[in-house]
């Protein structure tokens, strides 16, 4: 019994024992004859290899294949993450009504977003327009395919020229998309107020931007 314990461990020694085109091995503390075609491990590669063997899809081949990567383990690449579909950086356009619509992105979200003046029509006819939006330090989450939106009802006020104010009701929606260095999207306003019993419904329409990064 001790001799065939260390012949296990000494494959030259019971070379005898595998037929002629096999090669004697000791795999995970096992004797084995290999020979290209039975099968393999895969978690054993290091170990074929050192015996001129590779196993590839479950059969030993001859030969050691393609070396492993330093520090062992699989004999596949890294895996390495594809590049974001957006560029970081500040982006600069306007929208369909000409006015300046600006962005900061990095990969936590869309920051500093500032809009020009926002044209409203209303219902009675009336003409509203709006100073624009900054939102400052405010984070818009940016998905990773480069898409982010931002839907908000607040309240305000409007002044009129003779010194009255006019509560408001208000919702901005602001959508976009980012690829590479080319930004796309959409700006819509929509407000209702009331004065002398009348009430006004305003809407700026789907207005459109476009905008690129520019630094």
């Amino acid at each position: 019994m001790v001799g065939a314990a260390t012949a296990a461990h000494d494959p030259a020694g019971v070379a005898s024992s595998c037929r002629a085109g096999s090669k004697p091995a000791v795999i995970a503390g096992n004797f084995r004859c290999l020979k290209a075609g039975v099968g393999c491990k895969s978690r054993y590669q290091k170990t074929y290899r050192k015996y001129s063997f590779h196993c590839v899809d479950g059969r030993l081949r001859k030969g050691k294949g393609i070396p492993l990567p330093t520090g062992g383990g699989s004999s596949e690449p890294p895996y390495v993450p594809p590049p974001p579909v957006f560029q970081t950086g500040h982006y600069k356009g306007q929208t369909s009504q000409s006015e300046n619509f600006e962005f900061d992105v990095d990969f936590s979200g869309v920051r500093g977003l500032k809009t020009g003046q926002v044209n409203l029509g209303c219902t009675p006819p009336q003409h509203l327009w709006m100073y624009g939006y900054d939102f400052g330090a405010y984070s818009i989450p940016l998905a990773t395919e480069g898409s982010f939106s931002y839907d908000q009802k607040y309240q305000s006020s409007l002044t009129f020229t003779d010194g009255t104010l006019a509560p408001t009701q208000n919702e901005v929606i602001i959508t976009g998309h980012i690829s590479g260095a080319v930004a796309v999207g959409n700006l819509q306003l929509h407000t209702v107020y009331a004065k002398s019993g009348t009430v006004w419904d305003c809407g700026s329409g789907l207005q459109t931007w476009t905008a690129t990064r520019i630094s």
